[in-house]
């Protein structure tokens, strides 16, 4: 399959290439030799009385065909440098890592658009598109990300229809991760609807169905999204808002099930008993985030809570909190931003929770504190500190994680 995908790859440049050189060759202006005049005072002078002809009308530049230009390239690339200090190990682990994503978009009438997304992993995991450097320099792998339409009907303004591998449709405060990583491309069908209420108040909200795992002799497990909130200026102060909101997320076939992702055995935290899942997982949440501009720079609090109504245990709760200042955008602009989260043993389900801090998964808590500096556009540097504890076993452990990486987009 991936030498079937790198070979169309190599196809499509080469006529890319192609048709570049047939554009070029359009507009190239012809090298013939003109013929050279020789005039005499006489010559001049009659060409100066002769009838002047027309100036002939410029030849318009060529354009792209239509289906050409309603394309769009995008993606990004990051170059991690990743340190885990993981206390039930004997040694530290150092690694290099990078992440590679690629998108093609493409309108397909005025009402329907479309995306097609490729991006590297280790594996086939939802909550990770890291590639390790090593294997003696082995090719690596690419995987399918993305691949949905999107549909806007001109006739309901702000509602978007998306099916199939999709973009994560939900509100996470803070860019939240405890609930899904943002790695996560949920799988299905949702409906988003954005209005403004007024000149002070907007609403948004999603409703959506997604296919979690199909078995071919058992019910499916799915996931069930009802998620809504509004985001209210505040008057008198530039670009502030207070937004509040509510969501259900509600798993199905869930209980008595192997455990979800790469690896049925791993549980990565969820409570488990001969091999499956002990409880159901039908989270609640709620969230709440306030933006006060400081000294002309963005700044935000965020809360985010989880509470798992279908757990028949005690550690069905996790929650996040934090901060942040500034933005990388333009050169030389920065930010920094802190939160704690405590993410009890079934709050949700632990395979789709952030990958990397304490290693994944619930039953964790910690500290995490993040900055970044643009160096230019399209690319910055960024460092991370996660001071962490997993309670997967009966007694806690520390779990540390510090990164440096450097993004770019384009």
């Amino acid at each position: 399959m991936q030498n079937r995908l790198a070979h169309w790859i190599v196809v499509l440049m080469v006529i890319g290439i192609g048709f570049q050189g047939v554009l070029a060759a359009e507009t190239q202006p012809s090298s013939a030799p003109g013929k050279e005049a020789v005039a005499t005072a006489t010559g001049a002078a009659a060409a100066s009385t002769a009838p002047q002809a027309p100036p002939a009308e410029a030849k318009p530049a060529p354009t792209l065909p239509a289906w050409v230009q309603n394309f769009k390239l995008s993606g990004d690339f990051r170059y991690r440098q990743e340190l885990a200090d993981d206390a039930t190990k004997d040694y530290d682990r150092n690694r290099a890592r990078i992440r590679a994503r690629l998108y093609v978009g493409t309108k397909v009438n005025d009402e329907v658009d479309a995306m097609i997304g490729l991006a590297s992993g280790t594996d086939e995991s939802a909550t990770n598109t890291n590639q390790e450097l090593t294997d003696a320099f082995s090719s690596k792998p690419v995987w399918l990300d993305l691949a949905f339409f999107d549909y806007h009907p001109a006739s309901v303004k702000g509602l978007n229809i998306l099916g199939g591998k999709i973009k994560q449709p939900y509100y996470f405060p803070g860019d939240s991760d405890i609930l899904f990583d943002t790695d996560v491309r949920p799988e299905g069908i949702a409906a988003t609807y954005k209005k403004d209420l007024n000149s002070s108040l907007k609403f948004f909200g999603t409703a959506a169905g997604h296919y979690v795992q199909e078995r071919s002799t058992e019910g499916e497990s799915s996931l069930w999204v009802a998620q809504g909130g509004l985001t209210c200026a505040i008057p008198n102060v530039k670009d502030g808002a207070v937004t509040g909101g509510a969501g259900f997320f509600g798993f199905g076939d869930i209980q008595g099930e192997a455990a979800l992702g790469t690896d049925n055995t791993k549980f990565r935290g969820n409570t488990s008993a001969g091999g499956v899942y002990v409880n159901d997982y039908e989270v609640f949440q709620t969230f709440g985030e306030v933006a006060i501009p400081i000294a002309g720079k963005p700044f935000s609090v965020y809360g985010e809570l989880l509470i798992n109504t279908g757990a028949d245990t005690d550690e069905d709760t996790g929650f996040l909190v934090g901060a942040g200042l500034g933005k990388c955008k333009d050169p030389k602009s920065w930010q920094v931003s802190y939160n704690y989260r405590d993410l009890e043993a079934d709050c949700t389900i632990a395979a789709l929770v952030d990958s990397t801090f304490a290693g994944g998964g619930t039953a964790v808590r910690g500290h995490k504190i993040s900055v970044g500096y643009q160096i230019a556009k399209n690319w910055n540097a960024a460092a991370a500190v996660m001071i962490g504890e997993k309670s997967t076993a009966s007694t806690p452990t520390d779990y540390d994680v510090f990164l440096a990486e450097l993004n770019f987009k384009f």
